[in-house]
Formats: C-alpha cells, structure tokens, sequence
C-alpha cells in the first residue's frame, strides 16, 4: 500500500507560494477571489476609461474587453507555466497597464487627428565577407519619415449645428493668420465678430474657414438677423480634395498643408458634409492596446534575458 504523508504536511498556508502547493479551502477561496478581482480592474478600468474618453459605443468598448481579457489570459498562464526562463512559475494574474490612460484617452478624444505611422531605415551598412560582397548587415536605425494614414473614421453625433464631419475623402480649408491656407478634417467650428460687425466662420484654433472660392465665410442670418441661416451656412463652407492626399504636408493642430506631391487642392462640391457631426481618431485604440501589451511583454522577455546572461556570467566567472 502507497504511503501518504500526513495531512498537515499536504496541506498548508505556507504552500500558498508554490505552484503545485495544497492550501486550505478557507485559504484558498478569499486568496483566489482577491486575483479575480485585481484582474477584472486592471483590465476592465483602464478600457473603460479610454473608451468614455473617445465618445466609443457598447460594442466597440466590448470588443477591447474581449482582446484585454484574451491576452492577459495567455500572460496570465505564462506566467503560472514558463516557457524556458521566461516566467515566475507564480499564480501572478497579468492585466493592462494605467500607465498610457492618460495619452490614450486624448488622442482618442481628438476630432479629425489621423494616425501617424513611422518608418525606420538602417544607419549604415557594412559587409561580412570580402569574398561576398552581397552579404550585408545593417547597423543601428532612426526614423526616415512618417506616413499620414488616412483611414476610415468614426462619427460622434454632438447636434451642434456648428459641427461638421465629411462623410468621404476631403478636407475643409482654413486661413490663419498670416494669409496661409491650410486644410483640416477637425470640423469643430464657431463663430467669432470682426470689428465691422460681421460673424466670421472660424475653426476650433481661430483661424478663418473658407469657401469654394477659397474666401471667408461671413455667418449668414435668418430674415430678423436673429438666429444663424445654418442651412445656408453649410452650402458656403468648401470642401477639397487631391490628387495624392498621401503627399501633404502635415502642420500642428490637426492641420495639413498642400505640396508639390500633393498637387493643388480642388474643390469637391459634391462632398457630403454631416451637420451636428464630429468626426473622431482614426486611432484604432484595439490595435494601439495590443500593440502597449506587445510591447510591454517584449521588454519583460528582454529584461530576463538580460538577468539571465548575468547570472551565466557570474556563474562562469565563479567557476574555479
């Protein structure tokens, strides 16, 4: 007959740190509900939080719960099972970080921003072999350009009657101050008076919306000059277009500027603009979530494999 060891050695608190360890069930019971509960607020908050930020409904909100869930789930066993050295072999239960809430939720909550994707080129080349000359290694890397990725967006419905949104491609044209036109996506507009009493059509920075002639748009009234003609007011403001979008120039606050890649902009009078519309980020925060917990990951993997390095070091060195 198989002896067993006594139960007091099979079960106890102080196996609590241990992976294969046997706990009480009084123990284990609060033990394990404290990790749930840690894990449902380190990755439902930080989303949720995000999500209210940028103006995202139920379902898209859902489907970032569902990835965060999904990949703390694999960190989580990776954790309880390590790959190699990669791993605690501790119940240590994985989850988003708070720490990009803050830089998420603003670019998230930015109306017409487009994503900027960068693009990375090697320092300099050198060759392995003189015998083959095609053999070449690339050496350290910074960033060649970055891309304006003009990706299809999202609307936040403000019934604002100032607020504007283009359904398709375009873009709305803007003067600042020193006469140069510029053209935005951000349709947050107001009204601001000149000193000759007129209302001028001005973009969220101050700087003049234009028309399809590229002039300022003076605010048209109703009959009694009581209240704004804003029917009147959405046929005025313009609309444009290029014929590479992808060669303009980009500016600050949301602004872009025409090249000599782009070409001259043409007005587009056949544009759809919503009223009472915004249009959001084309950020994808699901991608930009995964993309934090990638990264995060990564640098973890790194961060041990460097410890592990120095611990073989050690031990060669101490080896007699």
């Amino acid at each position: 007959m198989a002896k067993t060891l006594p139960k007091e050695k099979n079960v106890s608190t102080s196996n609590i740190y241990q992976l294969d360890g046997r706990v009480p069930l009084g123990t284990a019971i609060p033990f394990g509900l404290q990790h749930v509960l840690a894990m449902f607020v380190a990755n439902l908050t930080p989303i949720t939080m995000i999500g209210a930020a940028s103006g995202l409904d139920s379902a898209q909100i859902a489907v970032l719960l569902q990835n965060a869930m999904f990949v703390a789930g694999i960190a989580t066993l990776i954790q309880l099972y390590p790959v190699w050295r990669v791993g605690s072999r501790l119940p240590i239960v994985m989850g988003v970080s708070f720490t990009f809430v803050t830089i998420l939720s603003y670019i998230g909550a930015s109306y017409g921003y487009q994503t900027v994707r960068p693009s990375f080129a090697d320092c300099l080349y050198s060759t392995q072999r003189a015998t083959e000359e095609d053999w070449q290694t690339g050496h350290g890397a910074y960033v060649q350009k970055t891309d304006v990725m003009f990706d299809e967006s999202s609307f936040y419905y403000t019934e604002r009657p100032l607020d504007y949104a283009l359904a398709g491609e375009g873009f709305f044209a803007v003067e600042d101050r020193y006469g140069d036109v510029n053209y935005t996506r951000d349709g947050a507009f107001a009204m601001t008076q000149a000193e000759t009493g007129e209302w001028y059509l001005v973009s969220g920075s101050g700087e003049y919306v234009l028309d399809y002639d590229n002039n300022r748009i003076v605010v048209p009234f109703d009959a009694d000059g009581a209240a704004p003609d804003y029917q009147a007011l959405s046929d005025m403001i313009g609309v444009f277009t290029f014929d590479n979008v992808y060669g303009i120039e980009a500016a600050a606050t949301n602004r872009y500027a025409a090249t000599a890649r782009s070409g001259a902009a043409t007005a587009d009078r056949t544009a759809e603009k919503l009223q009472g519309v915004l249009i959001t980020s084309n950020v994808s925060l699901a991608d930009q979530m995964v993309k934090l917990i990638e990264t995060q990951r990564a640098y973890q993997i790194s961060s041990r494999v460097v410890t592990t390095s120095d611990e073989f070091s050690r031990l060669a060195n101490n080896l007699r």
